[in-house]
């Protein structure tokens, strides 16, 4: 429930609290991204301009929110840093992920995967052992007043576990990338101008051009640039 209700207010409340958010004003750009959510059946709250250049040059674009609270942001940077077509080409990539139900499946992983890790902390949280290996004197009336430090102690031990699911998380991850590229170009039309923008996001967010294989594999949720290149190209 904490969650879904954070869906909603993040883009509402939260996210404000930090950045500008101003509507898109009328133009070619807003004319043809209503016109590739029109084709899809997207509807949204509004497309929304974030001032992310006040702490950073990078570049990005999101969906933020469910139901009527759902809105497009674009990165003021992303969008000067890019051509129109660029920037359509993009914003289908993030619709492909939207219309791939990649967000929706995430969220129904995700769900049960959190409710399953706090489990598990606050069970470990009850165990003496946890406690005396850190160097703590407890009895059984002291482990139910310090469970909340040992829900600290817990994530501790458990965070090196985590990297074991790092290769299968990455390359879910990495798959609905290219899902989500191919479906760019076929919903555009025109592969070169995201081949394009994303040469020039890479620049930008100073993204290294040629990582070891095993490096992606172990820590890259995204695809390395060649090889999203060369997908798009094929």
């Amino acid at each position: 429930a904490f969650t879904l209700v954070l869906q909603v207010l993040y883009p509402l409340v939260i996210a404000p609290m930090f950045n500008k958010f101003n509507p898109l004003e009328e133009g070619e750009l807003k004319t043809r991204i209503t016109a590739l959510m029109e084709n899809l059946g997207f509807k949204s709250s509004g497309i929304f301009i974030m001032d992310a250049s006040k702490r950073s040059g990078h570049s990005n674009a999101y969906f933020g929110g469910m139901g009527k609270s759902k809105r497009i942001v674009l990165y003021d940077t992303l969008v000067n840093q890019l051509t129109t077509d660029e920037l359509e080409a993009v914003l289908g990539h993030e619709l492909g992920h939207y219309k791939l139900h990649h967000i929706l499946r995430k969220i129904c992983i995700m769900l049960p995967v959190e409710f399953i890790l706090m489990f598990v902390l606050y069970k470990i949280a009850q165990s003496h052992l946890l406690y005396t290996g850190f160097g703590f004197v407890v009895t059984p009336e002291t482990v139910i007043s310090m469970q909340f430090i040992g829900l600290l102690l817990a994530s501790m031990i458990t965070g090196p576990l985590q990297e074991l699911f790092s290769p299968i998380i990455n390359y879910s991850s990495r798959r609905d990338e290219y899902q989500a590229d191919k479906f760019s170009a076929k919903l555009t039309g025109n592969p070169d101008a995201l081949i394009s923008g994303l040469i020039k996001l890479n620049c930008e967010n100073l993204s290294e051009l040629l990582p070891p294989k095993l490096y992606v594999m172990w820590n890259y949720s995204h695809p390395s640039l060649l090889e999203r290149i060369n997908a798009l190209k094929n």
